[in-house]
């Protein structure tokens, strides 16, 4: 994207000096311009006062066309962090993309705001005489007044979107105040210079069109009457179970719900729980595929258990072991390609969601029975494996008839002398060493695992009972993505055909697949998307 700007404003650089003439001529011509954009000082007498004068310079005048673009600039930032976007429908960009553009515009907007009230400040208590009268008097303006609240409001913004804020704060402070205070810092805006309305009108459009449009597609989902039946609003009846134990608990998250349209692998839904808090909803993968024969689709999510409202949600799962849910979505791209030939699939911790059914639909519609499809999944503990227990026995089991197929597991918290006692796995030398164990192909499918104890699904689903199975533990390390980059290119390249590279989980996993996929040779078209976990 940069090398595009400086490409252009080099070009245009470029065409502009030649249009000037040689030289001598642009030296001359720049020469006057710069005398003519100096800006001059002069002094004006106060009137009622001797010896007291105002200094006039150019300050001024600055400040409000920085102010001016600080307004026109609002309308953009709105759009940027809007969740049904028209920015999305016109580039097919998902909206979550557009994040990062939405919240660097905002901190040039914060930056602009700062040298408008800045300039205005130098000039009201320092160059314009006397003192401290006239600041006095600037600040019973009631314009004044405005702009100095919306200067609060837009560095309130400013510091609680940081993710050093996030973090202390948490993730529903963060939405509301952001929402709320936005919407008040266009009205503080509005309040300060009237005159550019023009700018404030459409932001606030912008923000209930986008809350009118989730609440429509909200109903569209569970009222009666969009689905032929009897006039209601049905939230979804989720069966919630707790997986793991210490600080590695994952609440997944199960239920039928109709659906009309469903979605495809990769798209998440945002869900809310009203037992929790009704004004809330957060942005979940669905790691289930939707079933084409039915009306009825089987939702499946896994949610970390941390502070707030999943430590919440885990205490109704106590007690209670289901809890209404209300769904907004889909949204996000959905994949793979229709044409998809080779896949890489790369998930950490709860990022399977992502990966699992992106990788259960490349199978099914892969164009060259041949084609390479590696599943990897990077997880801190083996119990981890428990989170999708039976959709994973269904992956091992297509090892049998897909020779395409390639699972890899890491596990980066643990060796295997800790799974011992419960797995009866003998432990193997070495920091990065695959688990070699008997056969039980018979345990691995679901129905068997469904019925088995917890110790005794893991150990089916830790048997390397395929060729192209494999377990590392890896003890407080982490896998290669180079290596693991290199070396699918390596097996795609003896099959042939487009390759696409997927994968989701914390961002330092991200960083480094996006470099490996940077730094990869091949002649084929490569496809790379990260889904952010943040």
């Amino acid at each position: 994207m940069w090398g595009v700007i400086l490409g252009i404003l080099t070009l245009w650089l470029t065409i502009r000096g030649w249009r000037m003439g040689g030289p001598a001529q642009r030296m001359l011509r720049y020469a006057a311009g710069l005398g003519e954009c100096r800006d001059k000082t002069w002094y004006t007498p106060v009137k009622g006062y001797t010896n007291v004068y105002n200094t006039r310079t150019g300050i001024g005048g600055f400040s409000d066309r920085v102010g001016a673009l600080a307004y026109a600039l609002t309308p953009l930032a709105i759009l940027l962090a809007q969740r049904e976007s028209f920015l999305s429908l016109v580039t097919g960009i998902p909206y979550q993309h557009f994040s990062f553009l939405h919240k660097w515009l905002g901190r040039i907007i914060f930056a602009q705001s700062f040298l408008h009230t800045l300039g205005w400040t130098l000039v009201e208590t320092w160059l314009y005489q006397p003192q401290p009268k006239v600041y006095t008097d600037f600040l019973k303006q009631q314009y004044a007044v405005w702009g100095c609240i919306a200067m609060l409001f837009i560095t309130f913004l400013t510091v609680f979107s940081t993710h050093w804020a996030i973090k202390r704060t948490g993730y529903e402070f963060f939405k509301w105040t952001h929402w709320i205070i936005a919407i008040l810092y266009i009205a503080a805006c509005w309040g300060h210079w009237a005159k550019l309305a023009c700018w404030m009108i459409p932001s606030l459009a912008l923000i209930f069109i986008d809350q009118g449009v989730r609440m429509l597609r909200l109903l569209a989902l569970h009222t009666g009457v969009v689905k032929g039946g009897n006039f209601g609003f049905r939230p979804a009846n989720a069966e919630v179970r707790m997986i793991g134990e210490g600080d590695d608990i994952v609440a997944r998250i199960d239920f039928d719900f109709e659906h009309k349209e469903a979605w495809q692998p990769g798209q998440h839904f945002f869900l809310c729980f009203p037992a929790l808090s009704i004004w809330s909803s957060h942005p979940f993968t669905t790691a289930s595929l939707p079933d084409p024969r039915s009306n009825v689709q089987h939702h499946t999510y896994l949610l970390r258990v941390r502070n707030g409202q999943t430590s919440q949600l885990a205490a109704i799962a106590q007690s209670k072991g289901s809890i209404d849910t209300i769904m907004t979505g889909p949204y996000g791209l959905g994949f793979p390609r229709y044409d998809t030939q080779n896949v890489l699939l790369v998930a950490g911790g709860t990022g399977v969601t992502f990966t699992l059914p992106i990788a259960f639909a490349a199978i099914r519609q892969l164009i060259v029975p041949q084609a390479v499809v590696d599943f990897v999944w990077v997880i801190r503990r083996a119990q981890d494996l428990l989170w999708l227990s039976s959709e994973m026995a269904d992956l091992k089991s297509m090892l049998a008839d897909n020779v395409s197929l390639r699972i890899k597991i890491f596990v980066t918290r643990e060796s295997t002398a800790h799974l011992a006692p419960c797995c009866d796995i003998k432990p193997v030398c070495g920091k990065a060493k695959a688990i070699d164990s008997e056969k039980t192909s018979n345990q691995s499918s679901s129905s068997t695992v469904s019925d088995l104890s917890s110790g005794a699904v893991l150990q089916a689903l830790l048997a390397i009972d395929q060729p192209r199975f494999s377990v590392d533990f890896m003890l407080n390390e982490h896998p290669s993505m180079q290596t693991m980059v290199e070396d699918f290119i390596e097996r795609a390249a003896t099959r042939g055909g487009d390759v696409q590279i997927l994968g989701s989980g914390p961002e330092s996993m991200g960083s480094d697949l996006r470099a490996a996929v940077a730094g990869m040779r091949t002649r084929e078209e490569v496809g790379f998307y990260w889904d952010s976990r943040e």
